[in-house]
């Protein structure tokens, strides 16, 4: 599988996921969810997930990313993958200093 095909899968799949556990083309957080789905993070957000987590987490070892909304585009962006984790690592701290509130 190319890269490209990759990255169109993951884009499709992360679509799909948002419309069946949220009714939305892109739900705020969606990404996140499903990336503690693909890592095995415990989370109050996560929701089933149709697409099996292990293909998600394949699909973006060989896209070496991740798409996430970004706020200032008001548009979902594909991210490198050492971007993304950067970005997880920091709204996973986030969610657990406001736990310990």
């Amino acid at each position: 599988m190319t890269r490209e095909t990759a990255i169109g899968l993951l884009l499709r799949l992360m679509d799909d996921e948002s419309e069946i556990n949220w009714a939305s083309s892109w739900a705020h957080g969606h990404e996140y969810m499903l990336w503690a789905c693909v890592v095995g993070d415990p989370s109050e957000l996560v929701r089933g997930v149709a697409s099996d987590a292990t293909y998600l987490g394949h699909l973006a070892a060989i896209a070496n990313g991740w798409f996430a909304r970004m706020d200032e585009l008001d548009d979902v962006e594909f991210v490198e993958l050492d971007r993304w984790l950067e970005m997880y690592a920091q709204q996973r701290a986030e969610l657990e200093g406001k736990a310990r509130k």
